[in-house]
């Protein structure tokens, strides 16, 4: 019994330290994106396929008048242009969707 026991202790471990191998790879691919994305000076806004916000850099949240707040509610939630809507549905049937516009003086 004790052998059995040692076993699945060694096999818990060794997935133990392969989970933390691949968090950390995680939070540094993460933490390279934070920082290109941080940088850029064009808005941008990851979405889920519910339209909740995954991600926003600081120039989109200046565009939108939002902060980092926002991530996890509905991109509704902090624009509500049909052009930008539209850009939207297009994203969630084709992929992708790009869309140049003006708010306001921003």
């Amino acid at each position: 019994a004790y052998e059995e026991i040692a076993q699945l202790l060694s096999r818990i471990h060794r997935q133990n330290m392969k989970i933390e191998r691949k968090a950390a790879e995680l939070n540094r691919k993460k933490g390279e994106f934070d920082l290109i994305t941080k940088n850029m000076r064009e808005g941008l806004v990851l979405l889920d396929k519910n339209r909740n916000i995954l991600t926003i850099n600081s120039a989109a949240m200046t565009i939108f008048g939002t902060d980092e707040k926002c991530t996890g509610n509905e991109f509704l939630t902090i624009n509500r242009r049909h052009d930008i809507t539209s850009a939207i549905e297009k994203a969630l049937t084709s992929g992708h969707a790009e869309i140049r516009t003006k708010l306001g003086k921003r």
